[in-house]
């Protein structure tokens, strides 16, 4: 074969390797954006269905029920805040109840 139709097959051989080389690493750069997207547009869908959802339930509720809800609501909430200062106000007084206990049991003072 001729020596210069050699190089020109060459030449064009990196050429397209190296164009090849480029499309996959734009490829690898671009699927996880693309799935990303995706994933976002799916989410905000989501978030548009259940605002309509929720909007439709509110109007097709009467207000007496609706005023029942937010009166199981508000009364859960005050239930859950209640709990969570007990159990916020008491752990520490365990703690402090076993450690003294532990101390008595070693000898040691309070």
């Amino acid at each position: 074969m001729d020596p210069q139709l050699e190089r020109q097959v060459t030449t064009i051989r990196n050429l397209v390797d190296s164009y090849i080389s480029i499309i996959k690493k734009t490829i690898r750069d671009l699927i996880p954006k693309t799935i990303m997207h995706m994933i976002n547009s799916v989410c905000n869908l989501v978030d548009f269905y259940i605002s309509i959802v929720k909007k439709t339930i509110r109007d097709l509720i009467p207000k007496t029920i609706m005023h029942m809800i937010n009166s199981v609501h508000n009364l859960v909430d005050s239930y859950i805040s209640i709990v969570k200062k007990t159990i916020r106000d008491l752990i520490p007084k365990t703690i402090m109840h076993m450690i003294n206990n532990c101390q008595i049991a070693q000898g040691g003072d309070a």
